[in-house]
Parts: C-alpha cells; sequence; structure tokens
C-alpha cells in the first residue's frame, strides 16, 4: 500500500536469520569496548541495538524517514537502549561534526538487489572524509559485484514485445519504450540460463581507493540468445564472514537484478567458448556494457 512505511521486502528482511547473525557477527568482530559508532540507514534500529548490546560507548544513528525515525526511537526505548543510541531524522549527508564526534566504526545496510541502488559507496565516501576517524572500521569490508550471461525469452516478454506473439500485427513502436531490468527471485529460476559462468566484475575494498572502470573477460559456456546480465552482490562483513545475494547462496531477503540489453529484444546469438567482454563503468547511468569478441 502506497504511503506503508514498513513494506512486505522490509518484514522479510527483519526476519531473515542469515542475514541478521552475519551483521551480528561482523559488529562482534569489530568494535572494541567504548568505540563510537555510526549507524547510516537506522531502519528500526536493529543494527544500532547490536552495536550497543556489544560494547559500543554511543551508538549514532540517522533515518531520513519522518515516521520510520519515530517508529525506531519507539523500538529503541523499548530494548532500554536509549541512553546509548542517538537517533537524527536526516540523511547521512546532511550530518555534520557538530551533530556527532568522529566515529571508530561504520556500520552500514545500504545493499540493494543491484548493489548500488542505495548509493552505498557515495555513502561511504562522505561519511569517511567528514564524520569518521582516519582508519576508522566499515561494515562491511568490501564489496564485489557478480555477473553472469542469460537467456531468458520469459523475461524479456515482460520487457519487451516480440511480433510472433501479436498475431502478425507489428507493434515495435512501443519497444522505443522498453525496460531495462527486472528483480530475479527465486521462483524465477525455471525462467533462464546462464550462458557463463558467474564472474567478479567490480571489486572494491571500502577504506582504500577503488577504479571506477574495469574490462573483464568472459567467456561463453553454452550457445544460446544471450539477452541480457544477471547481477549481484557479495560482502564481505568482517574476515571469513560473507554475505553474498547470488542464486546459489542461503537465501537473503536480497534478489538478484536482470539487465536486459538495450534494444535487443531478440537477444544476441552466442556460440560456446566465444569470449566476450564486460565493461563496468561507475561513471555512467547503465553501468555494465557487453562486447562480443568475434
Amino acid at each position: 500500500m502506497e504511503g506503508t512505511i514498513i513494506q512486505d521486502w522490509h518484514i522479510l528482511m527483519l526476519n531473515n536469520q542469515v542475514r541478521n547473525v552475519a551483521f551480528y557477527r561482523a559488529i562482534a568482530d569489530t568494535i572494541q569496548p567504548g568505540d563510537l559508532v555510526l549507524d547510516i540507514g537506522t531502519g528500526t534500529g536493529l543494527l544500532s541495538m547490536m552495536a550497543a548490546r556489544l560494547g559500543a560507548g554511543h551508538v549514532y544513528t540517522c533515518e531520513f524517514n519522518p515516521v520510520l525515525y519515530q517508529k525506531a526511537l519507539e523500538i529503541i526505548h523499548l530494548n532500554g537502549f536509549s541512553n546509548q543510541i542517538t537517533v537524527f531524522n536526516k540523511l547521512s549527508f546532511d550530518l555534520t561534526p557538530q551533530d556527532i564526534p568522529s566515529c571508530e566504526v561504520l556500520v552500514t545496510e545500504t545493499i540493494a538487489d543491484d548493489v548500488f541502488g542505495e548509493n552505498i559507496l557515495k555513502i561511504v565516501d562522505d561519511a569517511q572524509k567528514r564524520l569518521l576517524k582516519p582508519q576508522a572500521k566499515i561494515i562491511p569490508q568490501t564489496v564485489r559485484v557478480y555477473l553472469a550471461l542469460v537467456e531468458s525469452r520469459h523475461w524479456m516478454e515482460k520487457l519487451w514485445v516480440f511480433p510472433d506473439n501479436t498475431c502478425g500485427f507489428d507493434l515495435s513502436p512501443i519497444n522505443e519504450h522498453q525496460g531495462t531490468w527486472l528483480y530475479v527471485t527465486p521462483k524465477d529460476r525455471p525462467y533462464y540460463q546462464m550462458l557463463s559462468e558467474p564472474i567478479a566484475v567490480f571489486d572494491a575494498d571500502l577504506a582504500q581507493p577503488y577504479p571506477s572502470q574495469k574490462k573483464t573477460l568472459v567467456e561463453l559456456k553454452h550457445p544460446g540468445t544471450c539477452h541480457g546480465m544477471l547481477i549481484w552482490g557479495e560482502y564481505r562483513l568482517s574476515e571469513g564472514n560473507y554475505l553474498n545475494t547470488g542464486p546459489n547462496s542461503p537465501q537473503t531477503s536480497w534478489n538478484q537484478m536482470f539487465y536486459a540489453f538495450a534494444n535487443a529484444g531478440a537477444g544476441i546469438p552466442v556460440q560456446e567458448k566465444q569470449l566476450a567482454t564486460i565493461t563496468f563503468n561507475l561513471l555512467e547511468e547503465y553501468p555494465f556494457a557487453f562486447q562480443l569478441i568475434s
């Protein structure tokens, strides 16, 4: 329902033990007694309360949604952490050093199905420059983007009108308004085939400088018609503690994302062992570019 602050996906996320245990373990592995912690994206306050329970000296956290902000205050009070957690009703970009002292630890779960949809890289970069101590610890520590080339006529029929479906009528002008992406859930697994093995196309240590562009060579493992790319993320939350949102990982509350090739509803024929390149460019609105090598 429009205007509801807790959507179905949010309840699934809060109930997801894989996600919750991974973050709890990461926070336990990372903070030292008395550390000042910044949690960006309060939500219900769950991660902030984890940090407070695990020994943080104080937790500062921000939530932009005013209704969810009030609910977080209620939940934090209910659990007895009001004296240890300060919640701001603002974006992290609007926090200032006058609001909070420099923190030793940053926790943020601004993780999207397509990895970057909640601006995790910009959020972390801004916090490092203005709100954290030098050498502050960050959860997650690293972000890795995985991609596989896929065939799925089923998915493309949600984005593109095919002439063999329209009784001989040419409806191609409507395809000028083609969508470019779909969420992929476990229910979609029968409807696509991976044409390549999953391959890492971007890898960033959030505490270090990282490249904004990368070109990766990929080999097609199966012949078929390539319609686009399946994308997901892997996050190292602490040493040996990974959260992977891929199709073959323990089910989290995140989906994968299918990116269709623009203006290519019929797909691109590919052959087994054919080579292609995937160019990843953070500076572009559509950061994944595919090119076959003849």
